[in-house]
């Protein structure tokens, strides 16, 4: 399922890869699937027009090890600020 989605994105590009509420469901799935999404997500050219958006009501530093090296914005929002930290 996921190959496939990755390939369509590619294919379709200008697109978007959506992971919603990713601190849910990562830390459940067996390591055959994260090791699958972790290798797409390397897979992707830097300078496609590919946007990979992932979810979570988790803090940045509070997800997965895996899941929080490999993000690069993301969005805070600590009472009734937002906050977009780019690394």
């Amino acid at each position: 399922m996921y190959l496939q989605v990755f390939r369509e994105a590619k294919r379709t590009a200008p697109s978007i890869v959506y992971l919603p509420h990713i601190h849910q469901w990562w830390p459940v799935v067996g390591e055959t699937v994260r090791s699958t999404i972790l290798t797409l997500i390397s897979d992707l050219d830097p300078s496609s027009p590919v946007l990979l958006l992932a979810t979570s009501e988790q803090g940045h530093e509070e997800l997965d090890f895996e899941v929080r090296t490999r993000s690069y914005c993301y969005f805070q929002k600590p009472y009734s600020s937002v906050e977009l930290t780019c690394l």
